[in-house]
């Protein structure tokens, strides 16, 4: 979302050559610079180069294993590591790669996935149709819960949910109604906007709420 921004492209920094995944630390890397311009502070303050790397090798789907990555302390992870798990969450379902390789921060070699990667939203879509809360989900699987509301967020773009079955009416009346004044903006102006009041789940189940009723229009 932070792609979106009108507000010009952030500087990025160049992934090494022997990088893993250096599309990921791109966007990580322009995540980061497009917060550093709206905060107004030095790019190394939101995340140092060192960690944004390390991000791009562990590949953390979940709080747990954000917090071993050095660099990530407790503080930090608060303020941005929602966001950075959704990033590497997207990348990880776009290119199907198994998440948490570990090697990076320990020196232990992942484990060869015994069986082709599962659909992991429809996994989640299974579960919360199973009776399970969107915070049950998260525990279960090991992810974050933006990362579930992710993954439920699409199915509502699918048709496959319905956005109340999410968030409540009130929240989707609202967040819609300033969604339909900004299409453009990213999330984190919403966010900002509502002084934090709905997570970045809500905004994500609203956007795609709408893209929705736009493609039914």
């Amino acid at each position: 979302d932070f792609a979106r921004s009108k507000k010009g492209t952030p500087q990025r920094s160049a992934a090494p050559k022997d990088s893993s995944h250096p599309e990921l630390y791109q966007r990580l890397s322009a995540w980061r610079g497009y917060m550093a311009e709206a905060d107004g502070v030095a790019a190394f303050t939101i995340a140092p180069n060192r960690a944004l790397l390390e991000v791009a090798e562990v590949l953390p789907t979940s709080t747990k294993s954000l917090l071993r990555v050095t660099g990530f302390g407790k503080k930090r992870v608060a303020a941005h590591g929602e966001v950075i798990l959704a990033i590497v969450d997207q990348y990880l379902a776009e290119k199907e790669l198994p998440s948490d390789q570990l090697q990076f921060a320990t020196g232990r070699q992942p484990r060869q996935p015994r069986k082709p990667r599962e659909d992991t939203k429809q996994v989640s879509l299974d579960l919360f149709r199973a009776g399970k809360s969107v915070a049950e989900i998260a525990a279960e699987r090991n992810f974050a819960e933006s990362t579930i509301f992710g993954h439920l967020a699409h199915w509502v773009g699918e048709g496959e949910l319905a956005a109340t079955q999410l968030i409540e009416p009130a929240t989707l009346e609202a967040v819609s109604a300033y969604l339909r004044q900004q299409p453009d903006q990213p999330l984190s102006d919403a966010f900002k906007h509502f002084d934090g009041r709905y997570n970045y789940g809500e905004l994500r189940v609203a956007r795609k709420y709408l893209e929705l009723e736009t493609e039914e229009e």
